[in-house]
């Protein structure tokens, strides 16, 4: 387990996702699900329990945006399972994430090495198949335009890649969405589009989810 806070800014899940494969005749069966909570990991660990009552194994791990982590091997030789698949949420950078495998044993061992390459194979397949999300504090900014000025101004701020929207009276009022990380960029960039006198700031702040591009 880990006590250190993780920042703001974070990667996610958008829904379940379930993949399964075989290797030398085991089946391997992995959910990874969106989880806030240790109690909704547990809730979901113990409907996935039920439904596959029948197998071997249900390896897990999980990693929740306050910092907590934890991984299980249930029965496997410690080490081969939890782990693995905890350091393939980690190297995606992945919170609120849950992964389940489930094994139904084939017959055939594995071996230490084969149970890590398969267990941290079957949650990288799953990530591969997700829908991933980035979740990242945006700032709203409000600001007044001539309509001479307004060509000018929606040509650097799509350049930025900024959200932009307008509205058109006897002048041009841009509402623009930016990354809070880009805030001291921002300000300066507004203040001299708008040629206000005094600095344009954020009016609120609030979390976006962008689906991530693989």
């Amino acid at each position: 387990m880990s006590d250190v806070s993780l920042p703001v800014s974070y990667r996610t899940l958008e829904a379940p996702v379930h993949v399964e494969w075989v290797e030398k005749k085991s089946r391997f069966l992995c959910a990874l699900f969106p989880a806030a909570t240790e109690h909704a990991v547990q809730q979901q660990l113990a409907l996935l329990r039920k439904q596959y009552w029948d197998a071997t194994h249900h390896c897990s791990a999980f990693r929740l945006k306050d910092g907590t982590e934890r991984a299980h091997d249930d029965g496997e030789p410690a080490g081969t399972a939890g782990r693995p698949m905890l350091h393939v949420l980690q190297q995606h950078d992945l919170v609120d994430v849950c992964a389940v495998v489930t094994r139904y044993f084939g017959g055939t061992l594995l071996g230490a090495g084969g149970l890590v390459r398969a267990y941290s194979h079957s949650v990288v397949r799953a990530i591969e198949a997700a829908t991933l999300l980035s979740i990242a504090p945006h700032d709203l900014y409000h600001l007044t335009l001539d309509y001479s000025q307004y060509d000018f101004a929606l040509h650097r701020l799509r350049e930025a890649g900024w959200e932009v929207a307008a509205s058109f009276t006897d002048r041009v009022t841009l509402t623009v969405i930016a990354p809070t990380a880009v805030r001291e960029t921002a300000i300066p960039m507004l203040t001299s589009l708008a040629q206000s006198p005094v600095p344009i700031v954020p009016v609120q702040t609030e979390l976006r989810a962008l689906h991530v591009t693989k």
